[in-house]
């Protein structure tokens, strides 16, 4: 992204990560990890310290771009037996502000989806649903059946024994193909949030689109309320 890190870029009176850190505190969840890679470690770090919105932070260095599949295994030494984690990308936002907090009371499934609405879903994991169930979910098709796509998820353990078993996908190791196993094998839960919106920074043209949206002022002001409702 032409040298920035998309993550940590002002959007409003924020950082683009800080909607993914009041999503998580609205949970709560007991810390963070932040997955990123050695060129950008010490200056994520820098901006970060050791917690933020209350949540302390643990970081993981991922040392080649190999997929979010592979950066999610990296953490699977340090959780335990029926430990629940919540997966988020710091470089997006999505609504409501308690969509997180509302997939974690899902408790009878091995993973929850959260799931969005987008305009482009060929360049996401797309989700089709039938019936309350994950039907299909495919890794940014060319040709997407739906326009529903994947945006966060709750999982637990018996998701890194499917990541470990994935075969490489174009370079990498897909989280999607992950959660497309997982949806024939597991207990899964799709949670989708047609009254919510989801956007992407993650180029620096899908940043400044995000920046012009006339709805801006409002997401902004209902993560606040949240957040002041959580602490209260």
């Amino acid at each position: 992204m032409n040298g920035l890190i998309k993550e940590l870029l002002p959007f409003g009176k924020k950082l683009t990560i800080d909607f993914s850190i009041e999503q998580l505190a609205a949970v709560p969840v007991d810390y963070a990890y932040v997955i990123t890679s050695p060129r950008k470690a010490n200056y994520v770090f820098e901006q970060l310290g050791e917690e933020r919105g209350g949540i302390p932070f643990a970081y993981v260095c991922q040392s080649q771009p190999t997929g979010l599949g592979a950066a999610v295994s990296l953490i699977e030494p340090f959780v335990d037996q029926g430990d629940k984690l919540c997966f988020l990308m710091p470089d997006t936002l999505m609504t409501p502000p308690d969509a997180m907090r509302r997939m974690s009371e899902v408790t009878d499934c091995d993973l929850v989806l959260g799931v969005h609405k987008v305009d482009d879903p060929w360049n996401y994991g797309v989700v089709a649903i039938k019936n309350g169930k994950c039907e299909e979910i495919v890794d940014k098709p060319k040709h997407p059946h739906s326009k529903y796509v994947w945006t966060s998820a709750i999982f637990d353990r018996k998701l890194f024994e499917i990541i470990r078993k994935l075969r490489d996908n174009k370079g990498e190791i897909q989280l999607t193909d992950a959660f497309a196993i997982a949806s024939r094998k597991l207990r899964v839960k799709p949670i989708v949030f047609d009254e919510g919106v989801y956007y992407d920074f993650g180029t620096l043209e899908k940043y400044n689109e995000a920046l012009s949206q006339p709805a801006l002022a409002e997401i902004t002001g209902r993560f606040k309320a949240t957040r002041r409702a959580a602490k209260g």
